[in-house]
Protein backbone atom coordinates (compact mmCIF):
# COMPACT_ATOMS: atom_id res chain seq x y z
CA UNK A 1 0.00 0.00 0.00
CA UNK A 2 1.20 3.51 -0.82
CA UNK A 3 0.48 6.51 1.35
CA UNK A 4 0.69 10.28 1.33
CA UNK A 5 2.93 11.80 -1.30
CA UNK A 6 4.00 8.35 -2.54
CA UNK A 7 0.68 7.74 -4.23
CA UNK A 8 0.58 7.78 -7.99
CA UNK A 9 -2.41 9.09 -9.93
CA UNK A 10 -4.92 6.83 -11.65
CA UNK A 11 -7.30 8.27 -14.23
CA UNK A 12 -10.43 6.17 -14.83
CA UNK A 13 -12.43 6.65 -18.02
CA UNK A 14 -15.82 5.11 -17.32
CA UNK A 15 -18.09 4.41 -20.29
CA UNK A 16 -21.65 3.16 -20.44
CA UNK A 17 -20.51 -0.47 -20.42
CA UNK A 18 -19.24 -0.05 -16.88
CA UNK A 19 -22.79 0.48 -15.61
CA UNK A 20 -24.57 -2.28 -17.50
CA UNK A 21 -23.88 -4.87 -14.75
CA UNK A 22 -25.73 -2.53 -12.38
CA UNK A 23 -29.00 -2.49 -14.35
CA UNK A 24 -28.27 0.50 -16.56
CA UNK A 25 -29.55 0.18 -20.16
CA UNK A 26 -27.74 -0.99 -23.27
CA UNK A 27 -27.56 1.33 -26.28
CA UNK A 28 -30.06 -0.97 -28.03
CA UNK A 29 -32.49 -0.46 -25.14
CA UNK A 30 -32.29 3.31 -25.57
CA UNK A 31 -32.69 2.92 -29.35
CA UNK A 32 -36.02 1.17 -28.89
CA UNK A 33 -37.24 3.75 -26.39
CA UNK A 34 -36.22 6.62 -28.66
CA UNK A 35 -38.35 5.27 -31.51
CA UNK A 36 -41.34 5.05 -29.14
CA UNK A 37 -40.75 8.57 -27.82
CA UNK A 38 -40.41 9.96 -31.35
CA UNK A 39 -43.86 8.63 -32.19
CA UNK A 40 -45.24 10.18 -29.02
CA UNK A 41 -43.85 13.55 -30.10
CA UNK A 42 -45.34 13.17 -33.57
CA UNK A 43 -48.79 12.41 -32.13
CA UNK A 44 -48.70 15.59 -30.03
CA UNK A 45 -47.93 17.94 -32.91
CA UNK A 46 -50.74 19.73 -34.74
CA UNK A 47 -48.54 20.71 -37.67
CA UNK A 48 -49.19 19.24 -41.10
CA UNK A 49 -45.44 19.04 -41.64
CA UNK A 50 -44.06 15.56 -41.05
CA UNK A 51 -42.80 15.94 -37.50
CA UNK A 52 -41.16 12.55 -36.86
CA UNK A 53 -37.77 13.47 -38.20
CA UNK A 54 -36.10 11.00 -35.84
CA UNK A 55 -37.90 8.12 -37.58
CA UNK A 56 -37.13 9.52 -41.04
CA UNK A 57 -33.43 9.73 -40.26
CA UNK A 58 -33.43 6.32 -38.59
CA UNK A 59 -34.97 4.75 -41.70
CA UNK A 60 -32.52 6.57 -43.99
CA UNK A 61 -29.62 5.36 -41.81
CA UNK A 62 -30.78 1.75 -42.05
CA UNK A 63 -31.03 2.00 -45.85
CA UNK A 64 -27.55 3.47 -46.04
CA UNK A 65 -25.85 0.92 -43.79
CA UNK A 66 -27.60 -2.02 -45.42
CA UNK A 67 -25.85 -1.19 -48.67
CA UNK A 68 -22.64 -2.43 -47.05
CA UNK A 69 -20.45 -0.08 -49.08
CA UNK A 70 -19.34 2.09 -46.16
CA UNK A 71 -18.97 1.67 -42.40
CA UNK A 72 -19.12 -2.11 -42.58
CA UNK A 73 -20.51 -3.55 -39.37
CA UNK A 74 -21.92 -0.24 -38.10
CA UNK A 75 -25.64 0.14 -37.49
CA UNK A 76 -27.87 3.11 -36.60
CA UNK A 77 -28.07 4.13 -32.97
CA UNK A 78 -29.88 6.90 -31.15
CA UNK A 79 -26.80 9.10 -30.88
CA UNK A 80 -26.02 9.06 -34.59
CA UNK A 81 -29.66 9.89 -35.39
CA UNK A 82 -29.80 12.74 -32.86
CA UNK A 83 -26.59 14.11 -34.38
CA UNK A 84 -28.06 14.02 -37.87
CA UNK A 85 -31.17 15.82 -36.59
CA UNK A 86 -28.92 18.72 -35.55
CA UNK A 87 -27.15 18.59 -38.92
CA UNK A 88 -30.43 18.61 -40.85
CA UNK A 89 -31.86 21.45 -38.77
CA UNK A 90 -28.81 23.58 -39.54
CA UNK A 91 -28.76 22.55 -43.20
CA UNK A 92 -32.28 23.77 -43.91
CA UNK A 93 -31.99 27.01 -41.91
CA UNK A 94 -32.33 29.90 -44.41
CA UNK A 95 -29.84 32.79 -44.47
CA UNK A 96 -30.43 35.28 -41.69
CA UNK A 97 -28.29 37.54 -39.54
CA UNK A 98 -27.69 35.04 -36.75
CA UNK A 99 -27.25 31.97 -38.89
CA UNK A 100 -24.98 33.15 -41.66
CA UNK A 101 -24.80 31.09 -44.82
CA UNK A 102 -26.35 27.67 -45.32
CA UNK A 103 -23.79 24.92 -45.27
CA UNK A 104 -24.06 21.15 -45.41
CA UNK A 105 -22.07 18.93 -43.09
CA UNK A 106 -21.50 16.50 -45.94
CA UNK A 107 -22.98 13.52 -44.12
CA UNK A 108 -24.17 10.75 -46.48
CA UNK A 109 -27.28 10.24 -44.34
CA UNK A 110 -28.23 13.88 -44.93
CA UNK A 111 -27.56 13.44 -48.64
CA UNK A 112 -29.93 10.49 -48.57
CA UNK A 113 -32.60 12.62 -46.93
CA UNK A 114 -32.44 15.76 -49.08
CA UNK A 115 -31.11 14.75 -52.47
CA UNK A 116 -30.48 14.50 -55.21
CA UNK A 117 -34.00 15.13 -56.61
CA UNK A 118 -36.64 15.87 -55.61
CA UNK A 119 -34.74 16.46 -52.36
CA UNK A 120 -35.19 12.97 -51.02
CA UNK A 121 -37.77 11.56 -48.64
CA UNK A 122 -38.37 14.82 -46.76
CA UNK A 123 -39.94 16.36 -49.83
CA UNK A 124 -38.23 19.48 -51.14
CA UNK A 125 -37.28 21.24 -47.92
CA UNK A 126 -34.99 23.65 -49.75
CA UNK A 127 -37.83 24.74 -51.99
CA UNK A 128 -40.03 25.82 -49.10
CA UNK A 129 -40.45 29.50 -48.15
CA UNK A 130 -37.95 30.75 -45.59
CA UNK A 131 -40.53 31.04 -42.82
CA UNK A 132 -41.57 27.43 -43.40
CA UNK A 133 -37.95 26.27 -43.35
CA UNK A 134 -37.47 28.03 -40.02
CA UNK A 135 -40.60 26.31 -38.74
CA UNK A 136 -39.25 22.93 -39.86
CA UNK A 137 -35.93 23.72 -38.17
CA UNK A 138 -37.77 24.57 -34.96
CA UNK A 139 -39.78 21.32 -35.11
CA UNK A 140 -36.60 19.27 -35.53
CA UNK A 141 -34.94 21.02 -32.61
CA UNK A 142 -38.10 20.70 -30.51
CA UNK A 143 -38.23 16.97 -31.17
CA UNK A 144 -34.54 16.71 -30.33
CA UNK A 145 -35.25 18.48 -27.03
CA UNK A 146 -38.24 16.28 -26.31
CA UNK A 147 -36.17 13.15 -26.85
CA UNK A 148 -33.27 14.34 -24.68
CA UNK A 149 -35.77 15.22 -21.96
CA UNK A 150 -37.26 11.73 -22.14
CA UNK A 151 -33.74 10.27 -22.10
CA UNK A 152 -32.93 12.08 -18.85
CA UNK A 153 -36.21 10.90 -17.27
CA UNK A 154 -35.49 7.35 -18.45
CA UNK A 155 -32.03 7.26 -16.87
CA UNK A 156 -33.25 8.84 -13.65
CA UNK A 157 -35.93 6.18 -13.35
CA UNK A 158 -33.36 3.45 -14.04
CA UNK A 159 -31.18 4.84 -11.24
CA UNK A 160 -34.11 5.10 -8.82
CA UNK A 161 -35.37 1.60 -9.64
CA UNK A 162 -31.97 -0.10 -9.38
CA UNK A 163 -32.11 -3.11 -7.08
CA UNK A 164 -28.73 -4.72 -7.73
CA UNK A 165 -26.11 -3.55 -5.22
CA UNK A 166 -22.94 -1.93 -6.51
CA UNK A 167 -20.79 -3.43 -3.77
CA UNK A 168 -18.27 -4.92 -6.21
CA UNK A 169 -17.51 -1.54 -7.79
CA UNK A 170 -17.42 0.16 -4.39
CA UNK A 171 -14.97 -2.41 -3.03
CA UNK A 172 -12.86 -2.14 -6.18
CA UNK A 173 -12.58 1.65 -5.78
CA UNK A 174 -11.75 1.30 -2.09
CA UNK A 175 -8.93 -1.13 -2.87
CA UNK A 176 -7.46 0.83 -5.78
CA UNK A 177 -7.51 4.06 -3.75
CA UNK A 178 -5.13 2.46 -1.25
CA UNK A 179 -2.42 2.67 -3.89
CA UNK A 180 -3.59 5.56 -6.08
CA UNK A 181 -5.06 9.02 -6.01
CA UNK A 182 -8.08 8.36 -8.24
CA UNK A 183 -10.10 10.56 -10.56
CA UNK A 184 -13.07 9.34 -12.63
CA UNK A 185 -14.54 10.78 -15.80
CA UNK A 186 -17.97 9.26 -16.29
CA UNK A 187 -19.03 9.40 -19.95
CA UNK A 188 -22.48 8.04 -19.18
CA UNK A 189 -25.35 9.85 -17.45
CA UNK A 190 -25.96 7.43 -14.57
CA UNK A 191 -25.09 7.71 -10.88
CA UNK A 192 -23.23 4.41 -10.45
CA UNK A 193 -19.82 5.98 -9.83
CA UNK A 194 -21.00 8.50 -7.24
CA UNK A 195 -23.00 5.80 -5.44
CA UNK A 196 -19.87 3.68 -5.28
CA UNK A 197 -17.85 6.67 -4.11
CA UNK A 198 -20.20 9.22 -2.48
CA UNK A 199 -17.34 11.26 -0.96
CA UNK A 200 -15.90 12.11 -4.37
CA UNK A 201 -15.94 15.74 -5.51
CA UNK A 202 -18.36 16.38 -8.42
CA UNK A 203 -17.50 19.98 -9.31
CA UNK A 204 -20.75 21.24 -7.80
CA UNK A 205 -20.76 22.90 -4.38
CA UNK A 206 -23.71 23.23 -2.03
CA UNK A 207 -25.57 26.51 -1.77
CA UNK A 208 -27.43 25.25 1.27
CA UNK A 209 -30.36 24.06 -0.80
CA UNK A 210 -31.22 20.91 -2.71
CA UNK A 211 -29.59 22.35 -5.81
CA UNK A 212 -25.80 22.67 -5.93
CA UNK A 213 -24.03 25.23 -8.10
CA UNK A 214 -21.22 24.59 -10.58
CA UNK A 215 -17.79 25.93 -9.56
CA UNK A 216 -15.38 25.99 -12.53
CA UNK A 217 -12.71 28.05 -10.77
CA UNK A 218 -12.64 25.56 -7.89
CA UNK A 219 -11.97 22.78 -10.39
CA UNK A 220 -9.05 24.61 -11.99
CA UNK A 221 -7.63 25.63 -8.60
CA UNK A 222 -7.98 22.11 -7.21
CA UNK A 223 -4.66 20.24 -6.91
CA UNK A 224 -5.94 17.08 -5.26
CA UNK A 225 -7.74 14.32 -7.12
CA UNK A 226 -10.59 12.34 -5.52
CA UNK A 227 -13.26 13.40 -8.01
CA UNK A 228 -16.03 12.02 -10.23
CA UNK A 229 -16.78 14.33 -13.16
CA UNK A 230 -19.62 13.71 -15.61
CA UNK A 231 -18.20 14.84 -18.93
CA UNK A 232 -21.44 14.43 -20.89
CA UNK A 233 -23.88 15.39 -18.15
CA UNK A 234 -25.57 13.59 -15.31
CA UNK A 235 -29.02 12.50 -14.20
CA UNK A 236 -28.48 14.97 -11.36
CA UNK A 237 -28.00 17.96 -13.68
CA UNK A 238 -30.72 20.57 -13.96
CA UNK A 239 -31.10 23.92 -15.71
CA UNK A 240 -31.13 26.35 -12.82
CA UNK A 241 -33.83 28.82 -11.86
CA UNK A 242 -33.47 32.17 -10.11
CA UNK A 243 -35.27 33.27 -6.95
CA UNK A 244 -38.32 34.21 -9.01
CA UNK A 245 -38.44 30.72 -10.49
CA UNK A 246 -37.33 31.84 -13.94
CA UNK A 247 -35.09 29.47 -15.87
CA UNK A 248 -31.50 30.52 -16.50
CA UNK A 249 -30.97 28.84 -19.86
CA UNK A 250 -27.19 29.00 -19.65
CA UNK A 251 -26.58 27.67 -16.12
CA UNK A 252 -26.62 24.02 -15.17
CA UNK A 253 -26.78 22.95 -11.53
CA UNK A 254 -26.92 19.68 -9.60
CA UNK A 255 -30.02 18.42 -7.82
CA UNK A 256 -29.36 15.82 -5.13
CA UNK A 257 -32.84 14.28 -5.06
CA UNK A 258 -33.46 12.25 -8.23
CA UNK A 259 -37.08 11.71 -7.21
CA UNK A 260 -37.79 15.43 -7.52
CA UNK A 261 -40.33 16.27 -10.21
CA UNK A 262 -38.74 19.66 -10.78
CA UNK A 263 -36.00 18.77 -13.28
CA UNK A 264 -35.61 21.09 -16.26
CA UNK A 265 -33.48 19.37 -18.87
CA UNK A 266 -34.46 20.95 -22.16
CA UNK A 267 -37.96 21.42 -23.50
CA UNK A 268 -39.82 23.72 -25.86
CA UNK A 269 -40.48 26.33 -23.18
CA UNK A 270 -36.90 26.40 -21.88
CA UNK A 271 -34.95 25.70 -25.05
CA UNK A 272 -31.77 27.68 -25.64
CA UNK A 273 -30.07 27.36 -29.01
CA UNK A 274 -26.37 28.10 -28.68
CA UNK A 275 -24.77 29.63 -31.78
CA UNK A 276 -21.40 28.01 -32.43
CA UNK A 277 -18.80 27.90 -35.19
CA UNK A 278 -19.99 28.33 -38.79
CA UNK A 279 -23.05 30.02 -37.27
CA UNK A 280 -24.53 26.60 -36.56
CA UNK A 281 -27.08 26.20 -33.80
CA UNK A 282 -26.59 23.65 -31.06
CA UNK A 283 -29.13 22.72 -28.39
CA UNK A 284 -28.48 23.69 -24.79
CA UNK A 285 -29.12 20.65 -22.64
CA UNK A 286 -28.04 19.02 -19.39
CA UNK A 287 -27.11 15.87 -21.34
CA UNK A 288 -24.84 15.72 -24.36
CA UNK A 289 -26.27 13.22 -26.81
CA UNK A 290 -25.73 12.74 -30.51
CA UNK A 291 -23.12 14.14 -32.86
CA UNK A 292 -21.17 17.38 -32.77
CA UNK A 293 -20.13 16.84 -29.17
CA UNK A 294 -17.21 19.23 -29.55
CA UNK A 295 -19.76 21.94 -30.33
CA UNK A 296 -22.06 20.81 -27.53
CA UNK A 297 -19.13 20.92 -25.09
CA UNK A 298 -18.92 24.73 -25.34
CA UNK A 299 -21.25 25.65 -22.42
CA UNK A 300 -20.44 24.93 -18.80
CA UNK A 301 -19.98 22.56 -17.05
CA UNK A 302 -18.89 20.56 -20.09
CA UNK A 303 -16.14 22.92 -21.24
CA UNK A 304 -14.39 22.91 -17.86
CA UNK A 305 -14.69 19.15 -17.48
CA UNK A 306 -13.18 18.58 -20.93
CA UNK A 307 -10.35 21.03 -20.21
CA UNK A 308 -9.62 19.35 -16.89
CA UNK A 309 -9.63 15.94 -18.60
CA UNK A 310 -6.66 17.08 -20.68
CA UNK A 311 -4.78 18.22 -17.57
CA UNK A 312 -5.54 15.06 -15.64
CA UNK A 313 -4.51 12.85 -18.56
CA UNK A 314 -1.03 14.39 -18.45
CA UNK A 315 -0.85 14.17 -14.65
CA UNK A 316 -1.83 10.49 -14.60
CA UNK A 317 0.68 7.72 -14.01
CA UNK A 318 -1.88 5.11 -15.04
CA UNK A 319 -5.15 5.07 -16.96
CA UNK A 320 -7.95 2.54 -16.57
CA UNK A 321 -10.52 2.56 -19.37
CA UNK A 322 -13.61 0.54 -18.54
CA UNK A 323 -16.83 0.07 -20.50
CA UNK A 324 -15.86 2.62 -23.15
CA UNK A 325 -16.23 1.83 -26.84
CA UNK A 326 -13.91 4.60 -28.12
CA UNK A 327 -16.82 6.32 -29.85
CA UNK A 328 -16.05 9.88 -28.67
CA UNK A 329 -13.33 11.55 -30.72
CA UNK A 330 -12.84 14.36 -28.19
CA UNK A 331 -11.94 11.75 -25.55
CA UNK A 332 -9.83 9.61 -27.90
CA UNK A 333 -7.67 12.58 -28.87
CA UNK A 334 -6.98 13.42 -25.22
CA UNK A 335 -5.74 9.85 -24.69
CA UNK A 336 -3.84 9.77 -27.97
CA UNK A 337 -2.07 13.08 -27.34
CA UNK A 338 -1.11 12.09 -23.80
CA UNK A 339 0.24 8.77 -25.00
CA UNK A 340 2.28 10.20 -27.86
CA UNK A 341 3.54 13.56 -26.65
CA UNK A 342 4.49 12.72 -23.06
CA UNK A 343 7.21 10.06 -23.01
CA UNK A 344 7.08 9.40 -19.27
CA UNK A 345 6.11 5.89 -18.26
CA UNK A 346 2.39 5.24 -18.38
CA UNK A 347 0.30 2.17 -17.63
CA UNK A 348 -2.92 1.78 -19.58
CA UNK A 349 -5.45 -1.00 -19.02
CA UNK A 350 -8.62 -1.20 -21.09
CA UNK A 351 -11.58 -3.31 -19.99
CA UNK A 352 -14.38 -3.75 -22.47
CA UNK A 353 -14.70 -6.76 -24.73
CA UNK A 354 -14.16 -10.44 -24.07
CA UNK A 355 -11.61 -12.69 -25.70
CA UNK A 356 -14.32 -14.57 -27.59
CA UNK A 357 -15.26 -11.41 -29.51
CA UNK A 358 -12.02 -11.48 -31.54
CA UNK A 359 -10.48 -8.22 -30.42
CA UNK A 360 -7.88 -8.18 -33.15
CA UNK A 361 -10.36 -7.73 -36.00
CA UNK A 362 -13.32 -6.00 -34.36
CA UNK A 363 -14.35 -2.39 -34.88
CA UNK A 364 -13.74 -1.67 -31.20
CA UNK A 365 -10.17 -2.92 -31.51
CA UNK A 366 -9.61 -0.71 -34.55
CA UNK A 367 -10.69 2.32 -32.52
CA UNK A 368 -8.40 1.25 -29.66
CA UNK A 369 -5.52 0.86 -32.10
CA UNK A 370 -6.05 4.30 -33.64
CA UNK A 371 -5.87 5.77 -30.15
CA UNK A 372 -2.81 3.97 -28.79
CA UNK A 373 -0.87 2.16 -31.51
CA UNK A 374 1.83 3.65 -33.72
CA UNK A 375 1.96 0.57 -35.90
CA UNK A 376 -0.22 -2.26 -37.21
CA UNK A 377 1.59 -5.22 -35.66
CA UNK A 378 -0.11 -7.08 -32.82
CA UNK A 379 1.20 -9.85 -30.61
CA UNK A 380 -0.55 -12.81 -29.05
CA UNK A 381 -1.15 -13.23 -25.33
CA UNK A 382 2.03 -12.52 -23.39
CA UNK A 383 2.97 -11.78 -19.82
CA UNK A 384 2.31 -13.28 -16.41
CA UNK A 385 -1.46 -12.68 -16.33
CA UNK A 386 -3.36 -14.82 -18.88
CA UNK A 387 -6.39 -12.51 -18.57
CA UNK A 388 -4.49 -9.54 -19.99
CA UNK A 389 -3.63 -9.12 -23.67
CA UNK A 390 -0.62 -6.95 -24.63
CA UNK A 391 -1.20 -5.71 -28.21
CA UNK A 392 1.75 -3.30 -28.19
CA UNK A 393 4.41 -5.68 -26.94
CA UNK A 394 6.97 -6.21 -29.67
CA UNK A 395 10.01 -4.78 -31.44
CA UNK A 396 8.02 -2.12 -33.28
CA UNK A 397 6.51 -0.64 -30.15
CA UNK A 398 7.62 2.97 -29.86
CA UNK A 399 6.51 3.05 -26.22
CA UNK A 400 8.33 -0.10 -25.05
CA UNK A 401 8.60 1.29 -21.50
CA UNK A 402 4.84 1.38 -21.19
CA UNK A 403 2.50 -1.36 -20.08
CA UNK A 404 -0.59 -1.16 -22.24
CA UNK A 405 -2.97 -4.10 -21.86
CA UNK A 406 -6.54 -5.20 -22.47
CA UNK A 407 -8.40 -7.14 -19.81
CA UNK A 408 -10.03 -10.05 -21.60
CA UNK A 409 -12.85 -11.14 -19.30
CA UNK A 410 -15.15 -8.18 -19.84
CA UNK A 411 -16.70 -5.55 -17.60
CA UNK A 412 -18.78 -7.80 -15.39
CA UNK A 413 -15.73 -9.71 -14.13
CA UNK A 414 -13.45 -6.69 -13.92
CA UNK A 415 -14.44 -5.51 -10.45
CA UNK A 416 -14.03 -9.00 -9.04
CA UNK A 417 -10.51 -9.41 -10.39
CA UNK A 418 -7.41 -8.84 -8.30
CA UNK A 419 -5.44 -8.94 -11.54
CA UNK A 420 -6.48 -5.44 -12.58
CA UNK A 421 -5.35 -3.88 -9.33
CA UNK A 422 -2.11 -5.88 -9.45
CA UNK A 423 -1.43 -4.82 -13.04
CA UNK A 424 -1.91 -1.15 -12.20
CA UNK A 425 -0.11 -1.21 -8.87
CA UNK A 426 2.98 -3.31 -9.50
CA UNK A 427 6.29 -1.57 -10.13
CA UNK A 428 7.94 -1.85 -13.52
Amino acid sequence: MSCGLDKQKLLIIQGAGCSIPFEMPLVQDVDREMIIWSKEFEAKQPSKINTNFFQEIWDASERYYKEGTYHHGIYPNFESVLGNMIALANWITPPERLDGLISTFGDPIIEELIGPTPFGTLGGLLGLPNDTRKAVRDIIMAQHGYLVNKLADYFRKKCLDRTKPIDSYKKFLEEIRKDFDVGIYNLNYDDVAIHAWPEAYTGFDSNGLDENIFCPKAIFDRKEWGFVYHLHGSVHNHIQTDKQGKTDKQRIGWKKDLSSSNFTVYDKNHMSLVVNSNSSRMPMSTLLAGGFKLEQLSPEPFQTFHSSLVRHAYEANAILIIGYGFGDTHVNWVLKNRYRYDKTKLKVLTVNKTKSEKLEVGYWMQCWRHTFADFDSFSSLEGGNPDIFYPLKGKKNKRINDKNGIYLKGTEKAFESDGIIKFLSEKY
